[in-house]
C-alpha cells in the first residue's frame, strides 16, 4: 500500500503543476456540498484554463452527487479509486452534463475524483 500512496502522491503534485486552475488563487471556485451523504464538489474556472470538477466522498458508502459545471464533456483526469492506487476503478472515464446543468456523478466511497472539461 505504500508504493500506491506514493504514486498517488506524485500524480496530484504533477496533475496541480499541469493544470493552472489549481494554483492558488488563481481561479473562481464554487462550492457544492451534501453534508449528510458526505461529499463535497468543487468547481474550478480560470480564463485561459481548462476548467476543472473536483468531487470528493468522505463517505463509507457510495454517493450520487450532483455538481454544477460548464456545458460539455468531461474527462476524468485523476481519481483515487484508480486500481493503480488500490481503488476499485468505479469512476465514469468521461461525462456529459445533464439536463439540469450539471454533472450527475456516481461517487464510490470515500473517493476522490476530479474531471478537466474537454476542448479547454
Amino acid at each position: 500500500p505504500h508504493a500506491e500512496t506514493l504514486a498517488l502522491y506524485r500524480d496530484l503534485i504533477r496533475v496541480r503543476r499541469a493544470e493552472p486552475a489549481l494554483r492558488p488563487g488563481s481561479a473562481r471556485t464554487r462550492v457544492t456540498t451534501d453534508r449528510d451523504a458526505g461529499w463535497i464538489g468543487v468547481a474550478y474556472e480560470r480564463p485561459g484554463a481548462a476548467d476543472l470538477v473536483a468531487a470528493l466522498n468522505f463517505s463509507d458508502s457510495g454517493n450520487a452527487a450532483h455538481i454544477p459545471a460548464a456545458p460539455g464533456t468531461w474527462r476524468r483526469r485523476i481519481t483515487t479509486d484508480d486500481p493503480c492506487y488500490g481503488g476499485d476503478g468505479g469512476t465514469a472515464e468521461r461525462i456529459d452534463v445533464d439536463a439540469d446543468g450539471g454533472l450527475g456523478l456516481e461517487l464510490p466511497a470515500r473517493t476522490a475524483v476530479l474531471y478537466r472539461r474537454e476542448g479547454d
